[in-house]
């Protein structure tokens, strides 16, 4: 439970970054809610107060060991007596820790369970301070100097209504200090406890005014009690968090399983391959962790503690990883420091917004009545940097100066003649880079005398988004380096596919080991900037389409971003024609004046 110092000396450890010892005692996570401390610091006169914390950490103000071991076992003792109880609470009470399920209202059953509970529990405090301490004559008086105290709040408080506020009212959270355990209010925390959450506000007030109620006939009976008259202790079980966690299983045996509602869902929505293959990666990693539980069954804790896993988890492993449990990739990742992890922004796009779409689905089916995953979101930097950034005119320069381009040559492991075209094209064009490995011969077509790609779904292509559909002109610079040559060769050789070396992966992308390559292959000429990837071409046509005056509604045609405005869906879009002598305006002789390119 304690932490030990390199001297071995029990709940004693050295301050980051300084020489001043610290006390430090973890608390288990069922027990840490109930431990209420406040402790009086003799050697500087401050008191320390915890509540609900999972770890009490102290500073000891010294760097001598023996002072500090001394301090140490002064607050050691009174701690212990706090933590002590709250044990026996809880083994008494029957309170367990677990996951919260989100439900929208309460029952007048529930109601009464809460209060008779909350009564119960007031009463036992005593109880559990009898049978702990027998001999301590303070004991009891403890007890009733916490119940007078408890009096004389509730009288200050005044009306119903102004206790209520009170108990409603959200706590000051620190995210700065580890230590800080706060999860809202005293009625949100309490609900927690029982395992469940309320997000509708008068429901949460109706819950406030019944515990209200509960403890002032608790402090009245103990007020009783004191006076001589005996007043005996309800049963307390099934406490609120034993009954709702039995409720929770019944409502958890029945109902449709996340894998085969996740397959209807891919099939009503029509989905791309592409994105369902995504989704399903991300449904997958979810189901590893909690199982293949019914839709109902999951609750935001465990969206959350999903998405908190994910950032543990490589952006890219070994693929003799492949086909592991999250959990296991976690576990061999956890010894490779060097291995790049998911971004918080990625996981809340991909990860989390995989889930929120499928949830939302399910609402719709009436499957479940809350979506889990809305409002669950990592904390992202804030940063002004741009996660990616376009190749600027001196990088293109460094790219298209290498032999690959300049004569001839083809790197072993550059995927032949794919390393030569696939930059050119991505240059020429702004497509993106699985857009451009998918294309197939038949995608090269003549109309209006402009030779253009054309950028569809098909049986072994997909598209990033419905507007990503298009006809995107052929650059006069691609023809004049032999890229209708090209197309006439393959078909010779009776190839179907402009890049036949490319082959798809399990989650069929023609592309992704190219880009891997890709990564490898720029590091190696110098360009070691994480910012700068593939797709940084597509930025930098961007640019170079404002360089050379194109306007913004023909770039976006060329590069198929979706319309600002309801009318741009409107009609068929430009004609060929028109886009073709855009893209003949479009030049990149700042990168090639200097050299002959093969």
């Amino acid at each position: 439970m304690g932490r030990r110092s390199t001297s071995g000396s029990r709940f004693l450890v050295r301050r980051t970054g300084t020489d001043l010892w610290t006390y430090h005692r973890n608390l288990p996570a069922d027990v840490a809610p109930k431990v209420i401390v406040e402790v009086r610091l003799y050697w500087c006169g401050r008191v320390a107060k915890f509540r609900g914390k999972r770890a009490i950490a102290i500073s000891l103000g010294t760097s001598d060991r023996r002072e500090a071991e001394r301090r140490r076992d002064q607050i050691h003792a009174e701690i212990e007596a706090h933590v002590a109880r709250a044990m026996q609470m809880v083994r008494q009470m029957g309170i367990v820790p677990q996951a919260t399920r989100v439900v929208p209202s309460l029952s007048p059953e529930h109601h009464k369970t809460i209060g008779d509970w909350v009564y119960a529990y007031t009463l036992a405090a005593q109880d559990a301070e009898l049978v702990e301490n027998p001999n301590d004559p303070n004991g009891n008086a403890d007890i009733f100097a916490w119940m007078e105290r408890a009096r004389a709040e509730d009288a200050a408080i005044g009306t119903e209504r102004e206790a209520m506020e009170r108990m409603l009212a959200r706590r000051n959270f620190d995210p700065t200090d580890p230590n800080d355990r706060s999860r809202g209010s005293e009625i949100e925390e309490l609900l927690e406890d029982m395992g469940i959450e309320l997000p509708d506000p008068e429901q949460q007030r109706l819950v406030a005014l019944i515990v209200l109620r509960a403890r002032r006939r608790a402090l009245n009976a103990l007020q009783r009690r004191q006076a001589g008259e005996p007043v005996d202790t309800p049963p307390v079980t099934p406490a609120p968090p034993m009954l709702f966690k039995e409720e929770a299983r019944h409502a958890t045996t029945s109902g449709p399983l996340l894998r085969a509602t996740f397959e209807e869902f891919v099939l009503k929505r029509g989905m791309k391959r592409h994105t369902a293959n995504d989704y399903r990666n991300q449904l997958n990693r979810f189901v590893d962790l909690f199982g293949d539980i019914p839709v109902a069954a999951v609750t935001r804790k465990q969206v959350l503690e999903f998405a908190t896993e994910l950032e543990k988890f490589p952006a890219r492993y070994p693929d003799a990883w492949r086909g592991k449990r999250v959990q296991d990739i976690v576990k061999l990742a956890s010894s490779r420091p060097d291995l790049k992890r998911l971004a918080p922004q990625t996981i809340n796009d991909r990860s989390i917004g995989a889930l929120k779409s499928f949830f939302s689905w399910c609402i719709r089916r009436q499957i479940i009545e809350v979506n889990p995953a809305v409002g669950v979101a990592l904390d992202v930097p804030k940063s002004a940097e741009k996660p990616r950034d376009p190749y600027s005119i001196d990088h293109l320069r460094l790219i298209f100066s290498q032999p690959v381009f300049t004569q001839g040559e083809r790197p072993k492991r550059g995927c032949g003649e794919a390393m030569y075209w696939l930059p050119l094209i991505a240059l020429y064009s702004g497509m993106r880079l699985e857009e451009i490995g998918q294309l197939r011969l038949e995608d090269i077509g003549f109309e209006d005398g402009v030779h253009y790609f054309n950028v569809r779904e098909g049986v072994d292509q997909s598209l990033k988004t419905s507007s990503s559909a298009r006809r995107v002109p052929i650059h006069k610079t691609l023809i004049e380096r032999g890229i209708l040559k090209e197309k006439d060769r393959l078909q010779k050789l009776g190839e179907s596919r402009l890049f036949p070396q490319l082959k798809r992966n399990r989650e069929d992308k023609y592309t992704a080991g190219f880009s891997k390559w890709w990564g490898i292959w720029t590091r190696g000429i110098g360009i070691s900037d994480d910012r700068l990837v593939f797709h940084s071409f597509r930025h930098a046509f961007k640019d170079r389409c404002r360089d050379c005056e194109i306007s913004r509604e023909h770039s976006e045609a060329i590069m198929g971003h979706a319309g600002q405005s309801v009318g741009d869906s409107y009609g068929k879009g430009f004609s060929i024609a028109k886009l073709g002598k855009s893209m003949d305006n479009i030049h990149w002789d700042p990168v090639f004046d200097d050299h002959h390119a093969y």
